[in-house]
């Protein structure tokens, strides 16, 4: 056992702090992660044990991580108006989330997860790291499909701080996460599905996906101890914190550093972790502008004439302001009074009706007419158009811009909850069962306001299974992972 006194400039450090070292008893995700973000505030918060007061959003966080956590083990969730978590904000004032306002947090992201009752969740787990003592951590939820999965429930008032795939394989909790994953089920590949929260705005989730390989994962998790070992030399060395160099991006970070009123910088090292703060702003500005989708064109594939009839066809598109359901039921409702209306006789066209029924135009699907006496015979309806529009990409994404599943179905399944009180997947005789309404009102959705560009779905989702046909049908191009 190693002490030491340390005495710092600023007056946040009053008296002279005495400070006992250990060896380094284990090591976990956050800890790497705080190490690379900025070494000073590393050692302020593992060595000198300053206190790191938690947000009032990393309460919330958590406490949706708990509700996830239940959801994922029994289906059960806790609806109501009633009071579910209240917090005191930097302003001073309190704000309340109702179990439903939680409900909404939740439901955007759990088309990403499994069906309850398959994942484990919560796992705690530990890698001996030798005379370096143990890497532990917490697996929010992992389980297996045609490969292991592991996942982890990230809460963000935004996602500019979200990973994507290409960072998601170097983040040192995925990699640490893979590497467990990979001793415990000796499987030479792993999929990482984080899936990011939104606590603010309109509810939405982000849900990104890497495959962690085998060789690639080996050679970061060398990386890992080697920041382990750098660590835990610093802890032996009993270095006090100003002493340690500090990352000045890091200091206005995920809202400022909770360790500024001890961190002994300078006027000119102030100055310069803002200018570095705004310089990241806007490099994460520029990048998330360049990866955001280009703006789909009303139809991007040429549309194909309607055939002549006497029978008003139902508009492919509808009338601007009505809502998918809306004008499913109505699709519905006139459909029906076509079948049971008497059809009045129909001309005869100048040039002469061939026996045989008129042919489909390209790429429609329509049933063959039964051939009945030309008198009663009723003017063939017009099979609807179906545009393709963009390009599917199923368990893969990619290297360009893309919309997620969730972006497409969000509004729908919006429109279905306020229809019958509840999401989608929470009624049990519509979902599974009935789960031709969803895709007929997506197919709707898709074909009122066609999406262009590049469409990325998983089909560990159930809500994907059920829509893959309607998707497949207006996809100009499907490209599948392996």
């Amino acid at each position: 056992m190693i002490a030491g006194t340390w005495t710092g400039k600023g007056s946040s450090w009053g008296k002279s702090t005495e400070v006992v070292a250990t060896p380094v008893k284990h090591c976990s995700p956050s800890q790497i992660k705080t190490w690379r973000d900025c070494k000073r505030k590393w050692t302020f918060k593992y060595i000198a044990r300053k206190p790191d007061k938690s947000t009032p959003y990393a309460k919330l966080g958590s406490y949706i991580h708990k509700q996830l956590e239940r959801y994922l083990q029994n289906g059960w969730m806790q609806r109501g108006p009633g009071l579910a978590i209240e917090l005191e904000m930097p302003n001073g004032k309190t704000k309340q989330w109702s179990h439903d306002d939680i409900v909404a947090i939740m439901l955007p992201g759990i088309i990403h997860l499994p069906s309850p009752g398959v994942a484990r969740t919560e796992r705690r787990f530990e890698i001996d790291l030798g005379e370096l003592g143990k890497m532990i951590g917490i697996k929010d939820f992992a389980y297996f499909e045609s490969l292991p999965i592991v996942g982890d429930h990230k809460t963000s008032s935004n996602f500019s701080y979200a990973l994507e795939p290409e960072t998601l394989i170097v983040d040192p909790q995925g990699v640490i996460y893979a590497k467990h994953e990979m001793i415990e089920t000796r499987a030479p590949e792993i999929l990482g599905r984080w899936i990011y929260y939104a606590t603010s705005g309109r509810p939405k989730a982000k849900c990104v996906e890497a495959k962690f390989l085998l060789d690639q994962n080996e050679e970061l998790w060398h990386g890992v101890l080697d920041d382990a070992r750098e660590m835990h030399q610093l802890k032996k060395q009993l270095a006090p914190p100003n002493e340690v160099p500090c990352n000045l991006e890091a200091c206005e970070k995920y809202g400022g550093c909770p360790f500024k009123p001890f961190c002994d910088r300078s006027i000119g090292e102030r100055v310069r972790g803002l200018f570095a703060m705004v310089n990241l702003r806007d490099r994460m500005k520029a990048s998330n502008q360049a990866a955001q989708p280009v703006a789909a064109q009303p139809v991007a594939a040429q549309p194909v004439p309607e055939p002549v009839s006497a029978t008003p066809a139902v508009g492919i598109n509808p009338p601007e302001g009505q809502s998918a359901l809306a004008r499913l039921k109505a699709k519905k409702a006139e459909a029906a009074a076509q079948a049971l209306a008497p059809v009045p006789a129909q001309p005869v066209p100048a040039q002469p009706v061939p026996a045989q029924p008129v042919p489909a135009p390209a790429q429609a699907v329509q049933e063959p007419a039964t051939v009945v006496p030309a008198t009663a015979t009723p003017a063939p309806i017009p099979a609807k158009q179906v545009h393709r529009t963009f390009d599917l990409y199923i368990d893969c994404a990619p290297n360009t811009p893309y919309q997620e599943f969730s972006e497409i179905a969000g509004p729908v399944l919006d429109e279905l909850k306020a229809e019958y009180g509840h999401h989608y997947k929470l009624i049990p005789d519509l979902y599974g069962g009935n789960s031709a309404l969803f895709a007929e009102a997506l197919a709707m959705s898709l074909d009122s306001a066609p999406v262009a560009g590049a469409v990325v779905v998983t089909l560990a989702s159930p809500m994907v299974r059920d829509v893959l046909e309607v998707l497949q049908a207006r996809a100009c191009t499907i490209v599948r992972g392996f």
